[in-house]
């Protein structure tokens, strides 16, 4: 009797007891409607917004945060549910909107803004609005949507205007980093031109919008690998570059329209093209003019005039003509990538590469409008000596270009020279080799830090242990290190490549100092790839000279003649036989010479992975004689009569060939253009 009681006044005041809602949690994490349809029959007087969670989250949270889109409309949609009631919050002050961004769903997203259109404003007890939280987690769809719902100039229940739109000050700081760091760069270009204080603005001690953009190397061409062939379609593709962006109108932020197919290949309708379709009959000429003239001048006017005729009719062929066609080359290009995601991809990739370059543009002319060199240092000084840390160059070619004085800044005593030394960054070395700052290279070069370090000091240090591993092995890292130091060599002043540090140690003794593990890693690492390489190299040998001297089909006896010495394919066998006994002989002796060097720190230059490099040649090629010659074999005798098998063992033989050039090629070719390649390390080393 008790328990009924009991269960009497839980359904009387079920917010006594959370455990009462536990079917209607697992309804709407689920996403079984019936089941809350046959709750909400049971207990008709329960509010469909009631709290279901000790966090203080219902139903709709619960089903915004699992994914259950279906249910979030039919939830929103319910009779009754109100407007208002979607603005309800949990104990962290999160409204169901706020979740479903988090989840990523869109059109659960679009359905409750539609029935509240100002739940994109309400934040959470951390001030975190929707649109922030899709910046911050990647939701390119959502941040577009909600760049469009969000209101700017709309604050409500009292609010100030900073404090209730997302997109101005400390908040518009916090929004924008956030798309940045997202690599949504045309959408920060929108809210820079938007709101160009927020690009100004630095939050106590944290990160400008340019702060965060230094770090993002990955943005830009300089950062980015590319394979091969990406990069022959990356040379190739032309980027049209449009504000993608959303742009603000009447309070409220929209898409910009963009020029469709049909507007972009209408034909040419410029003044030039109208003045091409006029009379192009020469006038007649004034002969009381001619006459004062000599014969002379009056042909070479006349001549003049048939030139310009045939200019015009030259310039109307390729205005109505020329420009059509290429306008449907570059339609059906445009069409191709769309439908290639390869091609695709790249034309992304470098779109963005594009827009990052704008974005640094946008932000560096909204601070120099700031007059304040106070606040222009505090803004862009530590930025670019952090983009040259980073490797960023085209971030420090456009802080140049708006103020060329960061050339001199310095940090601790190092400038952008010695930030790019220190982390190896190549392509911002290549920088003082331009001809818009090669000028200050010896100066900045003279600088010291506090240790008493000059520039070829911190060459001769070990690179940071990341830039380290984007280098397979550790001959190739050592020979990476030695470059780099003689590559600094050239450039440091005859009297500092003999100057002592605070700890008396020249560049030299240094070099040896720190990279004594690199230099001991770099011997084994050799040694062991050619006693590896050599004992492949002899096994050829040994079966090629074998083969020799047990020729298919053997001799004739009277004679001592091959049998098939009259068969095209026995010269082709008798050749690669020879070729394959000397390519590998001659590798073995070059994997030896290898084994007996002396391993000194100059050796990794060019002397060892020279080796290296003919070495896996003479291999590469021995093995491709063998294969040659053990087919021409299986032609030799089964060709006349079995000429399926002979192409059948041929195709199979290529297998473990092609899969040991294929294992050791990318590590030949790594060699190859470290040791012979055109970047200005190597030209100076």
């Amino acid at each position: 009797m008790s328990h009924s009681i009991q269960r009497e006044e839980i359904r009387s005041d079920p917010t006594d007891d959370i455990s009462f809602y536990t079917p209607l949690y697992k309804a709407a994490f689920q996403g079984e409607w019936k089941i809350l349809e046959s709750f909400y029959v049971l207990y008709p007087d329960t509010s469909i917004n009631v709290a279901i969670s000790g966090s203080g989250k219902t139903a709709l949270h619960i089903a915004a945060a699992s994914g259950q889109t279906t249910f979030v409309k039919k939830l929103v949609r319910h009779e009754k549910m109100t407007p208002e009631m979607l603005e309800k919050t949990d104990s962290g002050g999160h409204t169901a909107l706020y979740y479903a961004v988090a989840a990523g769903h869109l059109e659960a997203v679009k359905a409750m803004v539609k029935e509240n259109p100002k739940l994109p404003q309400i934040k959470n007890l951390d001030k975190r609005s929707p649109i922030l939280e899709a910046a911050l987690l990647g939701h390119r769809e959502l941040l577009e949507y909600l760049y469009v719902k969000t209101a700017d100039d709309m604050p409500y229940d009292g609010q100030d205007l900073r404090e209730a739109s997302p997109f101005q000050g400390e908040l518009g700081v916090m929004l924008l980093n956030a798309i940045i760091a997202a690599d949504f760069y045309d959408i920060a270009i929108a809210l820079v031109k938007l709101h160009p204080e927020v690009a100004t603005i630095r939050v106590g001690k944290g990160d400008s919008a340019l702060d965060v953009l230094a770090q993002r190397s990955s943005s830009f061409e300089s950062g980015t690998k590319l394979g091969f062939w990406r990069q022959c379609i990356y040379s190739g593709i032309h980027v049209v570059h449009s504000n993608r962006g959303p742009l603000k109108s009447n309070g409220y932020l929209k898409l910009e329209k963009l020029p469709s197919i049909t507007e972009e290949t209408q034909g040419p309708s410029h003044p030039a093209m109208e003045h091409d379709l006029e009379d192009p009959k020469p006038k007649v000429l004034d002969m009381t003019l001619v006459s004062k003239k000599t014969l002379g001048d009056w042909i070479q006017g006349a001549f003049a005039s048939k030139i310009r005729l045939v200019l015009r009719r030259l310039r109307l062929f390729w205005d109505t003509t020329i420009l059509l066609v290429l306008r449907r080359i570059r339609l059906f290009w445009d069409t191709t990538i769309l439908l290639v995601p390869c091609i695709k991809n790249v034309h992304n990739t470098k779109l963005m590469h594009q827009e990052a370059v704008e974005l640094v543009n946008c932000i560096c002319e909204e601070v120099a409008n700031l007059k304040n060199h106070k606040k222009i240092s505090e803004l862009v000084n530590m930025p670019f000596l952090v983009a040259a840390e980073c490797g960023t160059v085209e971030f420090i070619l456009g802080c140049l270009d708006f103020f060329p004085a960061l050339m001199w800044v310095h940090y601790k005593s190092h400038t952008i020279l010695h930030c790019c030394i220190i982390n190896r960054q190549e392509k911002v070395f290549e920088l003082f080799y331009h001809k818009r700052i090669n000028t200050c290279q010896k100066s900045l070069a003279a600088y010291q830090d506090e240790e008493g370090n000059n520039i070829l000091h911190l060459a001769a240090k070990i690179a940071p242990a990341e830039k380290l591993k984007t280098i397979s092995g550790s001959a190739l890292q050592m020979q990476r290190e030695i470059q780099w130091f003689k590559a600094v060599e050239k450039i440091t002043k005859p009297t500092y490549r003999e100057l002592k540090n605070k700890r008396q140690k020249k560049p030299r003794a240094l070099f040896v100092e720190q990279h004594k593990q690199l230099v001991t890693e770099g011997e084994k690492w050799m040694r062991e790839l050619s006693q590896s390489c050599s004992v492949v190299a002899t096994l050829i040998a040994t079966m090629v000279f074998a083969a020799a001297f047990t020729v298919p089909g053997g001799n004739l006896q009277d004679k001592g003649v091959p049998i098939f010495l009259r068969n095209r394919y026995y010269i082709v066998f008798a050749i690669s036989d020879a070729l394959a006994l000397i390519s590998s002989l001659t590798s073995v002796l070059i994997f030896l010479s290898a084994l007996t060097s002396r391993y000194a720190e100059d050796d990794f230059l060019v002397s060892l992975p020279r080796k290296l490099i003919n070495g896996l040649a003479t291999l590469f090629f021995s093995i491709a004689t063998m294969a040659i010659a053990f087919m021409s074999t299986y032609f030799i005798m089964f060709s006349s009569h079995y000429a399926g098998i002979a192409i059948l063992v041929a195709l199979v033989i290529c297998v473990p060939a092609i899969l040991f050039v294929g294992s050791q090629f990318p590590l030949f070719v790594e060699v190859f253009s470290s040791t012979y390649g055109c970047g200005v390390l190597h030209g100076l080393s």
